[in-house]
């Protein structure tokens, strides 16, 4: 994963008020996009972490939204992260791995060979994830733009 980091001359709390203003609250910003039709960005916070996504022009679920901190330094802020499929996607991961485990298991292989299939399952997930991030480039361009156009100042 790229790490991004941009300093604003916001601090942190005027960085996620600016962040709510322009952008719509979401529970879960992966799955934001598939659920609305039209372009939007779509923001998530937790303490000091702060998610960004974009539905781009097709709901389209998939894309891995930007996961970052922001961080007070000096009268402004830091804003740091990335788009990472692992802090995005895990549980993802973890439930289809166990589900190839007792898939294996109720198909009579053993115990040894079940938790080999969910760790190259878990591998082979994660694989594809990235694979397919590759393919949003653009959906992480505009989230790029979005922090540099209304988070910086």
């Amino acid at each position: 994963m790229r790490r991004y980091e941009f300093h604003s001359t916001l601090p942190p709390e005027l960085v996620f008020a600016v962040a709510g203003a322009k952008a719509r609250e979401a529970r879960h910003p992966y799955l934001t996009s598939c659920f609305t039709a039209a372009e939007r960005f779509f923001y998530r916070r937790d303490g000091e972490w702060l998610w960004l996504t974009y539905t781009g022009t097709m709901p389209i679920t998939g894309f891995v939204p930007f996961s970052g901190t922001v961080r007070a330094e000096g009268t402004g802020s830091v804003i740091s992260g990335g788009f990472s499929v692992w802090r995005a996607v895990w549980r993802f991961l973890l439930i289809g791995s166990v589900i190839v485990f007792f898939a294996a298991l109720l198909y009579g292989a053993g115990l040894w060979m079940a938790a080999l299939a969910a760790v190259l399952a878990f591998f082979w997930f994660s694989l594809t994830q990235q694979v397919i991030q590759r393919t949003f480039r653009k959906r992480q361009k505009a989230v790029l733009g979005f922090i540099q156009e209304y988070l910086l100042h």
